[in-house]
């Protein structure tokens, strides 16, 4: 598993920074773990990371942290564009909700070559695989 690019879904991004949400240690984990020296890049939708904004500026009423926050999470993990061309394909895609579809699209088109997420159904219809941060973590350990 060298050189591969793995995309980490919207949730994976918001259990990094919510110690509560019972994905918080394998996400933290993953991160701390992954490095583009070891082969592991990481990736996110743009889309991603304005969610995550949104959330720690509802969460926390602090703007300008949250920008902080974002900031050096995109220092981490580089975002790629969620272009208006993968609409078509995502509506289409069968997913739970469109916002999956457009996760999986994003996903398959930027070069991900699994999906880091807690929500592993919602991309089972995926061309990549889709595991959570746990089982991506054990997957490393083995090889």
């Amino acid at each position: 598993m060298r050189d591969r690019r793995v995309f980490l879904d919207t949730n994976i991004l918001l259990d990094i920074f919510d110690i509560d949400r019972p994905g918080h240690d394998d996400a933290i984990r993953l991160v701390e773990s992954s490095s583009e020296k070891d082969g592991f890049g990481m990736i996110s939708a743009i889309s991603s990371f304005k969610d995550v904004y949104y959330v720690l500026t509802r969460l926390y009423r602090d703007e300008p942290c949250a920008r902080r926050v974002v900031a050096g999470l995109m220092d981490i993990v580089t975002p790629v564009d969620m272009l208006g061309a993968y609409g078509p394909e995502a509506i289409q895609g069968g997913e739970p909700d469109f916002e999956d579809g457009l996760i999986r699209t994003c996903a398959e088109h930027e070069g991900g070559s699994v999906i880091i997420t807690r929500d592993a159904k919602a991309f089972a219809a995926s061309r990549i695989p889709s595991m959570t941060a746990s089982e991506f973590l054990a997957l490393r350990k083995t090889r």
